[in-house]
């Protein structure tokens, strides 16, 4: 919506319920910025649209309306079925005439997914099982088992091909860094996209941080002094040294 924004910090706004939200903004202007003139409704919802822009209702509270904005990047059209974001319940047009209008903004992020000072109290996600249709029905992953049967042997360095060289584990790491998951909150219907180094650090951090409150945590070598802190604002180069830290201690 904006291409050179300007935050002016000390600018008296109305109070607000919920700080931190993003800008307050007319109903008229926010639409105007967005390209549109219209409030419309589709599918049962409220939305208002542009041509590329497409502005949802996320939540209504004390007279005050939440907005998210979707756009197309590349600034082609943007379709209602494009939304995946929830809408506020029970919105009627005369009410949005008399609220405050808010639309979210963040000018900076903090990324808590492996980070040392991260909730790891994670609660499990009792999901239904999955139905007929679902790709992932049948599906089953066990743990691997060791082959034990047959003579022992070593394997020579001059016999190992090139492609087999190299340490195993540092590559397994270095292959899913390049790759996405999505960490899913399913009591909020919220995810969040992380490379899978990340996945894979806050995962063992959860599971080191399980071990270390049981009542057997006494007796885990693991010791969080020893290793890399990294808070919520680190940066993504000291993801690797701290999953490959925590790997090998684990």
């Amino acid at each position: 919506m904006f291409r050179n924004p300007v935050v002016v910090k000390g600018y008296p706004i109305p109070w607000r319920l919920n700080l931190k939200t993003g800008l307050e903004i007319p109903l008229k202007m926010m639409a105007g910025l967005a390209r549109s003139h219209y409030i419309q409704a589709f599918d049962g919802h409220i939305f208002i649209k542009g041509f590329s822009t497409l502005l949802i209702p996320t939540k209504r509270d004390d007279n005050i309306t939440t907005w998210h904005l979707l756009y197309n990047r590349h600034g082609n059209r943007i379709s209602y079925l494009e939304n995946t974001i929830s809408h506020a319940d029970g919105l009627n047009i005369s009410e949005l005439r008399t609220s405050q209008h808010i639309l979210g903004w963040c000018p900076e992020a903090d990324y808590y997914a492996g980070a040392a000072d991260a909730d790891y109290k994670i609660r499990p996600s009792h999901l239904s099982r999955t139905y007929e249709r679902c790709l992932l029905y049948r599906a089953h992953i066990s743990k691997a088992r060791d082959i034990q049967d047959g003579a022992s042997f070593a394997l020579g360095r001059k016999d190992t091909p090139f492609h087999m060289s190299g340490n195993i584990s540092e590559r397994k790491i270095r292959h899913i860094h390049t790759k996405f998951v999505v960490l899913w909150d399913d009591q909020d219907k919220r995810g969040w996209l992380v490379n899978g180094t990340s996945a894979l650090l806050h995962l063992l951090r959860r599971s080191l941080e399980s071990d270390r409150t049981s009542d057997f945590g006494f007796r885990l070598f693991y010791k969080e002094e020893n290793i890399r802190k990294r808070t919520g604002t680190f940066v993504f180069e000291t993801v690797w040294k701290s999953c490959t830290t925590l790997w090998t201690k684990r």
